[in-house]
């Protein structure tokens, strides 16, 4: 539990990486591994001076890892009918030591400093390659119709609820004889899915429009190289709520671990880190620095030593309550501990001390009422998109 977890932007929103989340998650998880591109990269120097980024890789907070390839759909247009590949893509002469240094150079436009951190950080980072396997794994995919049908409700059920189709939703995927020389194999869709009605639900709740079905193919080819990358780092995987519930339906086992972690997080924030400020948060508000951020994360080590410590199967939170907090609730002196951030907690109250002085008797106040139900967490474990 909380050992290792995965970060990827998504390939058809093109979201940014989340930093606030990624300083959260290296405080829980001992291992983080980022799977980054070029806007990936640019965002950690955008928010990360690079001394504090190089002691999170060599501390081996974050792993960082350069893709060399992604997954993608194209629009093979052909009479009447629209045909789809799908994919491995990657660019030409693509190396890590080019998208740092075009990274960098977003940032700071000097050639001499970009290949300065080029040749330096090139020796901190891995690559990740999806292999051609992946492929196949897609195209297994594609011709299980009763994943397909299952799979694509639920999309629709997620994204549009308003959608009502006249009759049982039908997405067949047919591959064809002859692949494009530029894929490995094409395919053509059949559905009953009227594109037109959903996507004029889909304009009034402000969301991409779909003229075909390559979204769809996108939204599962990824799932399926989720699936993979969770199983090439034997890892969970953070992503948000629908395609959890997709890598769910491919791979039951591998996200019923991510489930619980998340819901143990999630309980975890709301009785024992209730009212704290988020680390994540306090470090992008500017309330504390990078030094300061190494130093909590280092005091984060002695929970997750006890973490590991527990069976899979613990109810962390009540066994938290009576192995660490029973015996000092009682005593006085806990509120001066907590207040000057000394030991309570296994080094999550320091955080409170040193990120917001001024939260500190509001929290200690809460805390000795006997941690009341929180409201809904705001950590994101499971955010809607």
């Amino acid at each position: 539990m909380f050992e290792k977890i995965c970060i990827k932007s998504r390939e058809l929103t093109e979201e940014n990486l989340d930093i606030s989340f990624l300083i959260d998650t290296m405080l829980f998880y001992g291992e983080v591994n980022v799977l980054a591109h070029t806007a990936e990269v640019r965002e950690l120097l955008k928010f990360f001076d690079e001394e504090t980024l190089r002691l999170l890789i060599q501390s081996g907070r974050m792993k960082l890892y350069i893709r060399q390839n992604i997954i993608g759909t194209a629009i093979l247009p052909e009479g009447d009918y629209l045909h789809y590949g799908v994919g491995l893509f990657h660019e030409k002469n693509i190396t890590a030591h080019n998208i740092l240094y075009t990274s960098h150079k977003m940032k700071v436009n000097n050639s001499v400093q970009n290949m300065k951190f080029a040749d330096s950080f090139a020796e901190l980072v891995q690559s990740h390659t999806y292999e051609p396997i992946v492929s196949d794994l897609i195209d297994a995919d594609f011709q299980n119709t009763s994943y397909l049908t299952e799979a694509i409700s639920k999309i629709i059920r997620s994204e549009v609820p308003e959608y009502s189709p006249v009759e049982p939703i039908r997405f067949d995927i047919e591959k064809e004889d002859q692949p494009n020389e530029l894929f490995t194999a094409t395919y053509s869709v059949h559905s009953n899915i009227d594109l037109d009605v959903l996507n004029t639900l889909r304009a009034k709740k402000g969301l991409y429009t779909m003229p075909n079905f390559s979204s769809f193919l996108l939204i599962l080819a990824e799932t399926c190289g989720d699936n993979y990358i969770s199983g090439q780092f034997e890892s969970e995987f953070a992503t948000n709520r629908l395609n959890s519930s997709l890598m769910n339906i491919q791979l039951s086992d591998t996200i019923k671990r991510t489930y619980r972690s998340q819901e143990e997080l999630i309980e975890f924030q709301k009785h024992v880190l209730k009212d704290c400020p988020s680390l994540g948060h306090a470090f992008i508000a500017g309330q504390i620095n990078g030094e300061q951020l190494i130093r909590l994360l280092e005091e984060g080590d002695k929970f997750r030593a006890w973490l590991r410590g527990m069976p899979n199967d613990a109810d962390v939170i009540n066994q938290y309550i009576k192995e660490e907090l029973a015996p000092t609730l009682s005593d006085n002196k806990i509120v001066k501990a907590i207040r000057f951030g000394i030991t309570t907690l296994l080094g999550l109250i320091p955080v409170v001390g040193a990120v917001a002085s001024a939260v500190d008797t509001f929290y200690v106040d809460k805390l000795l009422k006997g941690w009341k139900k929180a409201v809904k967490c705001s950590y994101g474990w499971a955010k809607e998109d």
